[in-house]
C-alpha cells in the first residue's frame, strides 16, 4: 500500500507537469489494460492521447473501450475515441461514440458538426441532411440564448429550410422580431397551429408582434384568445388596454389597467398608466366624456382614489343616481375611502343615513360597527356586528368586528372575563380568517388572548401564523419572548425581546426592556440587564418595577465582584 501511494504521488506530479512522455513510460499498457488502479489507467490514457504515434493506434482504442465504464471520465473517453477514429479515417466506427456523446449533450452544435463530417465522408446523404439541420438548430439556439439574434436567425433559417418544425419556427420568429424583421416573423408564427404543445407561447409572441406593427384588431383577437386560455393573463390585459389607448378609448383603457391591478397590484406599468390616464381625464373635464356608464364611473373613481385624485373620485361617485343598480357599490366605495383615510365621522354620517332606509343591510351594518369601534362605542359596535352576522354569516368582516369590539372592550375596561368568554372572542377571529386567510393581524389578537390566559404554549403557533402572513410587529415579538421564557429557552426569549425593542424604535418599549432585563439578570447577563435598567430609569425614574430591578441588579453586580 505504501509503495502504491508513493508511486501515485510521483505519477500525479508528472500529470500536473504535463510530462506526457515520462508519464506514459512509467505505466505499461498491460498494467493499464488490467485496470489495477483506475487513476493509473487514466494517467496512461491521457499520456497516450498526447502522443500521436500512440494515440492513432488500436491499442489506444482498446484501452478506451476497457476503461469507458468509469463514469467520472466517460465524456472525455468518448470524445477521445471519436477524435481518434476520425483521425484514423474510421468514420463509420466514430459514429457510435459520437452518437453516445450526442445522447449525453443533445444541444451541443459541435457534436452535430462532427457528425456532418462523418456522414459526408461516408456519403450518407440522409444522415448528413439531418445532422446539418440539428447543427444549425443547436447553433442558432445557443446564439439566441446569448442575444446574438442576427447570427441566430441565420442558422435557424437554414435549419427551418432543411427540416421545418414548430420549435424551430418559434425560435426563428423570436430572433427575427429582435432584429425588426417583423413581417417574416409574423408569417412564421401564423404557420404554427393551435395543437402545438407551446401554443400559448406562440400567442404571446404574436401579441408582441402585433404591438410592434400597431395592429389593434389583430392585437384584440390574439389577446382575447389568450384570455380564453388564462382568464387573467397579464400580457393580454395590457395589450387590450394599449389597443384601447390607440383607439382613444381612455375609459376602456383605464378599466383594463384597473383590472390588471386587481390581480397584479405591484404591476408598475399598469399603475403608472392608470395614474397618467386618470390625470389626463381630470384635465380633460372627464364629466363631459361619453359614453359613461355607472359601472365605468365607479371603476374610474377607484383609479382616481388610488392615484390621489380624491375630489375627482368623489365627484364621479356622486353622479351615480340612487335609482342605479350600481348605487350601493358606489356608496360602499365612498364609505371605504373615508374609513381608509380615518375619516370615521364622515363615514358614519353616510352609514346612518343609509341605514334609515336599509336597516337590515349587513354591508352597512358591518362598516357602522367598525366606525363605532374606533369611537370606542364597543357595546354599540358589538350589537351592530352581531345583527349583521345574523343577516349574513358569510360576511366575514362581521366576525372580525364582533371579536375586535369585545377584545378592545376587555382591555379598556380591565374587567375579568371567563375562559369561555375569551374563547368566544378567539372563535370569532378564527371565523374571520376563513374569509381573509392572508391577514396575519387576527392571529396576533388570538395570541394576546392566550397570553392573558397564561396559556403560553398556544402563542408560538399563532405568532408563527401571523409572521407567515407578513405581519411583524413589536407586540408579536414580545409575546413570542414570553413563549420561549415559559419554555426556559432564555437566549431565544432575549432575542425576541430584542427584536421587539428594535421594531418599536425610535420609541422606547417599556415592557420589552423590563422583561429582557429580568431574563438577562436570571441568566447572569449583567451588562445587558444594566443597559435596560438604565433606559427604564432615564425614561421612568419613579417606576416601581424599574426601581425593583435596579435593586436586583445592584445585588447581582456586588455578587459578581465578590
Amino acid at each position: 500500500m505504501r509503495n502504491l501511494l508513493e508511486r501515485l504521488t510521483r505519477l500525479r506530479a508528472l500529470y500536473s507537469q504535463k510530462d506526457w512522455l515520462a508519464l506514459g513510460s512509467s505505466i505499461s499498457l498491460d498494467e493499464a489494460m488490467a485496470g489495477v488502479h483506475h487513476e493509473i489507467c487514466h494517467f496512461k490514457i491521457m499520456a497516450m492521447a498526447h502522443q500521436d504515434e500512440l494515440r492513432l493506434s488500436q491499442d489506444f482504442i482498446d484501452l478506451l473501450d476497457a476503461r469507458k465504464v468509469h463514469l467520472e471520465h466517460r465524456t472525455t473517453y468518448l470524445r477521445l475515441k471519436t477524435d481518434t477514429l476520425m483521425d484514423m479515417g474510421r468514420f463509420q466506427d466514430a459514429i457510435v461514440p459520437l452518437q453516445q456523446l450526442i445522447d449525453l449533450y443533445p444541444d451541443n452544435p459541435h457534436l452535430y458538426h462532427r457528425l456532418c463530417i462523418c456522414a459526408e465522408k461516408l456519403g450518407q446523404t440522409e444522415r448528413l441532411r439531418h445532422a446539418e439541420a440539428q447543427f444549425n438548430f443547436c447553433a442558432g439556439k445557443d446564439l439566441h440564448r446569448h442575444f446574438r439574434f442576427p447570427d441566430a436567425a441565420n442558422y435557424l433559417r437554414k435549419a427551418y429550410d432543411t427540416a421545418p418544425s414548430d420549435n424551430t419556427a418559434w425560435l426563428l420568429a423570436q430572433s427575427l422580431m429582435f432584429i425588426n424583421e417583423i413581417e417574416e416573423s409574423q408569417s412564421l408564427t401564423a404557420q404554427i397551429d393551435e395543437h402545438c404543445p407551446f401554443y400559448q407561447d406562440i400567442l404571446e409572441l404574436r401579441l408582441e408582434l402585433a404591438i410592434k406593427r400597431r395592429q389593434p384588431e389583430v392585437l384584440d383577437a390574439i389577446a382575447i384568445e389568450l384570455l380564453t386560455i388564462e382568464s387573467e393573463h397579464c400580457g393580454a390585459l395590457h395589450a387590450l388596454a394599449l389597443s384601447k389607448e390607440w383607439q382613444h378609448d381612455l375609459l376602456g383603457a383605464i378599466e383594463l389597467y384597473h383590472r390588471v391591478l386587481q390581480h397584479y397590484p405591484y404591476d408598475i406599468v399598469a399603475t403608472l398608466k392608470a395614474i397618467h390616464i386618470a390625470h389626463h381625464l381630470v384635465d380633460a373635464e372627464y364629466n363631459n366624456l361619453s359614453p359613461f356608464s355607472d359601472h365605468q364611473r365607479i371603476t374610474i373613481a377607484t383609479v382616481f382614489f388610488d392615484a390621489g385624485y380624491a375630489q375627482a373620485g368623489e365627484s364621479l361617485l356622486s353622479a351615480v343616481p340612487r335609482a342605479s343598480t350600481e348605487f350601493k357599490r358606489a356608496r360602499l366605495l365612498q364609505i371605504d375611502q373615508h374609513l381608509q383615510n380615518e375619516r370615521y365621522e364622515a363615514a358614519l354620517e353616510i352609514l346612518e343615513y343609509e341605514l334609515k332606509s336599509h336597516p337590515d343591510d349587513d354591508d352597512y351594518l358591518t362598516r357602522a360597527a367598525e366606525c363605532h369601534c374606533h369611537f370606542k362605542h364597543y357595546s354599540t359596535a358589538l350589537r351592530l356586528a352581531r345583527k349583521a352576522e345574523d343577516l349574513n354569516w358569510e360576511n366575514w368582516r362581521n366576525h372580525f368586528w364582533i371579536a375586535e369590539s369585545q377584545f378592545l372592550d376587555f382591555f379598556a375596561s380591565n374587567e375579568m372575563r371567563t375562559t369561555d368568554e375569551l374563547l368566544d372572542i378567539v372563535n370569532a377571529y378564527r371565523a374571520y380568517t376563513h374569509g381573509y386567510p392572508n391577514d396575519g393581524f387576527p392571529y396576533l389578537r388570538m395570541a394576546e388572548i392566550y397570553f392573558c390566559m397564561k396559556q403560553y404554549d398556544e402563542i408560538k403557533d399563532l405568532i408563527t401564523e401571523a409572521w407567515d402572513r407578513g405581519h411583524t410587529s413589536p407586540r408579536a415579538a414580545y409575546l413570542m419572548g414570553w413563549y420561549f421564557r415559559d419554555c426556559e429557552q432564555f437566549d431565544s426569549a432575549i432575542q425576541q425581546y430584542t427584536d421587539a425593542i428594535q421594531l418599536h424604535a425610535p420609541d422606547i418599549y417599556y415592557q420589552a426592556h423590563l422583561e429582557r432585563a429580568t431574563v438577562a439578570l436570571h441568566c447572569g447577563q449583567i451588562e445587558l440587564a444594566s443597559e435596560d435598567v438604565s433606559i427604564l430609569l432615564n425614561t421612568w425614574p419613579d417606576d416601581e418595577a424599574a426601581l425593583a430591578l435596579a435593586e436586583e441588579l445592584q445585588v447581582a453586580e456586588t455578587a459578581a465582584q465578590l
